[in-house]
């Protein structure tokens, strides 16, 4: 006998970082003589490469300003997130 199990976002029991799933199995089930096995698994990259704890969120950059003839340096300051090499790029404007 073959049983599916789905999780969810309604079993995300960590809702800082998706990090967390929790599954409450029927009382009826009696696990005895039986075997749980993984089959399959999908694992979407949705957790922050942006955050606090990496320490990524605030960085600088040079930038030669002919009017002043000299380098002003910028800063930029993310939110945490997931963030994509267009979304950083746009950050620099």
């Amino acid at each position: 006998m073959v049983n599916t199990i789905v999780l969810k976002s309604s079993n995300i029991t960590d809702t800082n970082k998706n990090s967390t799933f929790k599954y409450d199995f029927p009382n009826s089930i009696n696990f005895k003589d039986m075997e749980l096995g993984l089959i399959s698994a999908s694992l979407y990259y949705s957790w922050f490469n942006i955050s606090d704890e990496l320490g990524n969120r605030i960085f600088q950059y040079k930038l030669y300003d002919a009017s002043a003839s000299d380098y002003v340096t910028k800063t930029i300051e993310l939110v945490e997130g997931l963030y994509e090499i267009g979304d950083l790029n746009k950050a620099w404007i």
